[in-house]
């Protein structure tokens, strides 16, 4: 039997060069229309008996189950979250295996872009800025006034969110992501599904040298689907 994937962030995580919207040097917000949608699982309603089997057996990622009756419609909602459930007083910690995939990208016009190079934007490499984030690495989160401890931002929101049910084990419950990092793959994309165009990636950063400001802008490029 085939194991069954969770979309989580332990299937692939995709690493692309980094493009930033930006706002014009009058202030006027700039329209921006979405460039993605939202694929739901085929048939997840029907494969979730499977998944929490293969949960349980250890053959996928670790899956807790939950119940809760809605105070606005008083109907009962079911449903899984990654990790390990916090109603035992917090002393349940677990690893999950994540993978981070980086993918370069090769355009019909010659343009390369490629995660692993040195981004000009970013002055690092985008493999390394997302390795690097608070996705995977640890720092003392904050929130809502409340210090819920040194975790990665999903761990750390999560402790968050049942706080006064994982706050009386300490720092015992944490859901940190295992971060391996996969060979790097390499996708030709054909005229006809995709292009770029060049945009100002950091206008209005300027520096000063002898009493005068200089302004210094750089060029990046970002992906477009075509009509």
């Amino acid at each position: 039997m085939k194991r069954l994937l969770v979309r989580f962030l332990t299937t692939s995580l995709l690493c692309l060069a980094a493009g930033y919207a930006q706002t014009p040097a009058d202030g006027t917000p700039q329209r921006r229309t979405p460039r993605y949608k939202v694929m739901h699982m085929k048939n997840g309603h029907a494969l979730i008996p499977a998944i929490r089997r293969q949960a349980a057996a250890g053959a996928t990622i670790p899956l807790w189950n939950y119940s809760v009756v809605s105070p606005l419609d008083h109907l009962t909602y079911t449903g899984q979250m990654v990790g390990r459930s916090p109603f035992y007083h917090g002393f349940r910690s677990t690893s999950i295996q994540s993978f981070l995939i980086p993918v370069r990208f090769v355009f019909s016009d010659g343009t390369v872009l490629d995660p692993t190079v040195s981004n000009a934007c970013l002055a690092a490499t985008t493999l390394s800025v997302v390795q690097n984030s608070p996705i995977f690495q640890t720092t003392d989160w904050v929130m809502n006034g409340v210090d819920v401890g040194t975790a990665q931002y999903i761990d750390g929101f999560q402790r968050a969110n049942f706080w006064n049910k994982v706050s009386v084990a300490g720092n015992s419950y944490h859901n940190s992501l295992a971060l391996t990092t996969l060979a790097k793959i390499s996708v030709t994309v054909p005229a006809v599904d995709g292009g770029t165009t060049s945009f100002f990636c950091n206008e209005g950063k300027s520096t000063s040298t002898g009493g005068t400001r200089s302004s210094k802008t750089l060029f990046c490029l970002r992906l477009f689907p075509r009509a």
